[in-house]
């Protein structure tokens, strides 16, 4: 392809939606612009990732390129070894020191950037843009409104075999625990002093500022929070309370740190945190199946009194 056309570069993860981006990207653009396809390697991933990008090399009739970090190997653990923390309020440092880093030394003035966001993923599109205005990215999923089971099924219908991680349950769609709480008078006086007048079936709920036709599409309820609403929302009241004022950006604590606390916090007092996050067992196992017939509790009892901690 002549260098003199303008760049397309998609981010190609060895995922359903990052395939079905880029396949869509080179139909649109494959004629117009010079489109890369870019990979960046992790030494830590499922070796089928690797039979999975072959095959759609095939599918795409254009190779990948793929990037490798040299610095840390190419390995999340090392990242988090030498970083020594494994995420912070700004996400992950192996998702920005072994690909974003990565990709960008790839780039190119006047770059537009395909993004596999999906038509659940809205959010995090918009987000993008807000952050980075002068950052031109396409999102062919979310313009045809395609989802992440849109996507696998389209992967499948291509004749191409999906990454054996999708089929050991690693699906981020489908990953939640499904908790019933017990109503403990501490709980019920918090949730006393939240009732606000809007008729929600979700105890936490929000009235969106705007409602977009398309998002309200994905969602059960409009009133349903949105992915990572909650960090966003946790730091926005995190500085409107001023309680770290003179804590650098770095040093300030996020929801997700706050979260770890807490589990912290119920284990000192010997009491069992696993099943008040959600997090998966044994037991739970059930719960991670995609398309499970039936739903499984797990119970609940939010009884941890933090004064014996606090001032």
């Amino acid at each position: 392809m002549s260098a003199h056309l303008p760049r397309i570069v998609c981010q190609f993860s060895c995922g359903a939606a990052s395939a079905v981006a880029t396949k869509l990207a080179l139909a649109d653009y494959g004629a117009t612009h010079d489109v890369q396809i870019l990979n960046a390697y992790l030494a830590n991933e499922h070796p089928d990732n690797r039979r999975f990008l072959a095959d759609c090399e095939a599918w795409f009739e254009q190779p990948v390129t793929v990037l490798r970090d040299e610095k840390y190997g190419a390995d999340i653990i090392e990242v988090f070894r030498r970083e020594r923390f494994m995420k912070n309020q700004y996400g992950a440092p192996c998702t920005k020191l072994l690909k974003r880093r990565l990709l960008d030394t790839w780039k190119l003035p006047g770059d537009v950037m395909v993004f596999g966001y999906t038509a659940e993923e809205a959010d995090r599109l918009e987000d993008f843009r807000e952050r980075n205005p002068d950052r031109p990215v396409i999102a062919p999923l979310i313009e045809r409104g395609l989802g992440k089971e849109d996507c696998k099924a389209m992967i499948q219908r291509a004749g191409i075999e999906l990454p054996v991680m999708y089929r050991m349950g690693y699906d981020n769609a489908s990953d939640a625990a499904w908790i019933r709480f017990r109503v403990t008078p501490e709980l019920q006086a918090v949730i006393s002093r939240c009732r606000d007048n809007v008729a929600s079936p979700y105890l936490v709920h929000r009235r969106p500022e705007r409602l977009k036709q398309k998002q309200a599409q994905t969602k059960d309820h409009w009133t349903k929070i949105e992915e990572r609403y909650l960090t966003r929302a946790f730091k926005a009241a995190r500085e409107d309370a001023g309680c770290y004022a003179d804590w650098s950006d770095e040093e300030m604590p996020g929801f997700h740190e706050v979260r770890a606390l807490s589990l912290h916090l119920y284990k000192k007092a010997g009491k069992d945190g696993q099943k008040i996050a959600g997090h998966a067992s044994e037991d739970m196992t059930k719960n991670y199946q995609k398309d499970h017939a039936e739903i499984v509790w797990s119970e609940a009892v939010p009884d941890l009194d933090i004064s014996q901690f606090s001032n």
